[in-house]
């Protein structure tokens, strides 16, 4: 019986044409098949300001708004930070509520950032990255985006571990 799941992670639905969308949703089938894990797939949806779940044949979908970070947000940061605590919340209880072991984002961007915080706050969580090669090329074109929002989750992270060994103190 399955009791552990595993999300996929996608920037677009699973449904969409090309390789990327296949290849996670045969993984759902060969998850059903193997019997051990539940198959979930997060969309980053835009329009999703919350979590909206839709059974489908081979996977649970969770449609959700992941925000990128942009060096562009200028005065709008303190909602940027805000929202992302949100976020975090938001997927911890998904994480929970699901018994979420594996977190697998495929096409990966800066919006995973919340993901990877919340690996890195609770233990059992794993963390596997999927690329396919149009989104390396991405990341290296935007090298500086890159870097910036580097430099910014991981202040967001050291901040998160301090309070977190400050409150189980």
């Amino acid at each position: 019986m399955k009791t552990e799941g595993w999300l996929f992670v996608l920037p677009w639905s699973p449904e969409a044409i090309g390789g990327v969308s296949i290849v996670v949703v045969e993984l759902c089938k060969a998850l059903n098949r193997n019997n051990h894990y539940k198959p979930y797939i997060l969309v980053e949806d835009w329009s999703a300001k919350r979590p909206t779940i839709t059974e489908k044949d081979d996977y649970i979908e969770i449609k959700y708004r992941l925000r990128n970070y942009t060096p562009e947000f200028g005065r709008k940061k303190l909602s940027f930070v805000l929202h992302y605590v949100y976020t975090f919340f938001t997927l911890f209880k998904i994480v929970k509520k699901y018994n979420i072991q594996i977190i697998n984002p495929h096409y990966p961007s800066l919006s995973i950032m919340n993901l990877l915080l919340l690996k890195l706050l609770t233990k059992k969580v794993h963390f596997i990255l999927s690329f396919h090669g149009g989104d390396l090329s991405d990341i290296i074109n935007k090298n500086m985006s890159l870097k910036l929002g580097i430099l910014f989750f991981s202040m967001l992270i050291e901040l998160f571990l301090v309070l977190k060994a400050f409150l189980s103190a």
